[in-house]
């Protein structure tokens, strides 16, 4: 990041970047700026970050459309239905599911999107559920089964990345549901449903229906 002009510069010319992240409607400027919202300091004087994070965030909150565009990229890759169909053999699309697109981006930046609504200072994800658990954005029962659902998705990527290196094919950590176990199969579809839920809340808290 260091050798990346975008990403140096003073408290002044990179908060003037980043609030151009926030305001600008671009993918790769919303990228950008979830990028900076994860960021935390390891060294120097992190007063510096904070102080950059503390304006976007204050003009952040202020704006349902930016923070409705911002938290829209959950939609990004389709619908539910897409990854149902396969999951149970119905579509012709291909059986290969990105685990990725159906269900860990959602959560993470469904969760990165409700923090910065809530002005929630922490960065990692599961730090993020129990401070917007603790300040009632949804009840516990929803925020473990995001936990659970979360660190399942991603085992089971990087199970199936793995296989793809003992295979030597390329690694892309999609997996086929046919080559699941029955016992997978349930928790990816308990998975995913989980997922559908916690969309269903994220467009009605941050509006996303009247983008």
């Amino acid at each position: 990041m260091v050798s990346n002009p975008d990403w140096r510069g003073s408290v002044q010319s990179f908060g003037q970047r980043v609030r151009q992240w926030l305001l600008a409607p671009e993918a790769d400027s919303l990228m950008q700026l979830a990028i900076f919202l994860d960021a935390h300091a390891v060294a120097g004087d992190a007063a510096l970050l904070h102080a950059v994070r503390d304006g976007v965030v204050a003009q952040a909150i202020d704006n349902d459309a930016v923070l409705a565009r911002f938290a829209a990229a959950i939609d990004n890759f389709g619908g539910a239905s897409g990854w149902w169909s396969r999951l149970f053999g119905l579509s012709d699309e291909g059986r290969a599911i990105s685990l990725k697109k159906a269900g860990i981006f959602p959560i993470v930046h469904g969760v990165r999107s409700l923090a910065l609504a809530r002005r929630v200072a922490a960065t990692g994800t599961a730090e993020r559920i129990a401070a917007l658990v603790e300040a009632g954005v949804f009840d516990a029962a929803l925020g473990e089964e995001l936990v659970q659902s979360l660190h399942f998705l991603m085992g089971l990527r990087l199970q199936a990345g793995l296989a793809e290196v003992d295979t030597g094919r390329p690694v892309t950590g999609n997996v086929d549901p046919e080559r699941l176990s029955t016992l997978e199969r349930d928790l990816l579809k308990d998975a995913l449903a989980v997922v559908k839920r916690f969309k269903a809340l994220l467009h009605h808290r941050l509006k996303l229906d009247v983008l």
